[in-house]
């Protein structure tokens, strides 16, 4: 998320709350295994991606424009609880 404020594009490992805030190619890049080889073939995709200046920009601006604020999860706390009352 802090990535995301200063327009750094995060390469993350998808999992937990790090899955639940990189979207791939929308406002970073994932991959899935705990290893090196995993990761460098990641690396070396992203970095491939955004050598296209029209693809990162994008991507730049995405990420600016992600809501983590304690408001934005209230709505989203207050949703799944609405959802879990109707069952």
């Amino acid at each position: 998320m802090i990535a995301m404020r200063y327009a750094t594009i995060p390469l993350v490992r998808r999992t937990g709350g790090l899955a639940d805030s990189v979207e791939h190619d929308q406002t970073g890049f994932l991959f899935n295994h705990y290893d090196v080889s995993d990761f460098i073939n990641s690396l070396i995709k992203s970095l491939e991606k955004l050598s296209d200046k029209k693809f990162r920009l994008q991507l730049q601006q995405n990420c600016f424009t992600q809501d983590f604020s304690w408001n934005q999860s209230a709505k989203q706390y207050i949703k799944t609880y609405q959802k879990i009352i109707k069952l």
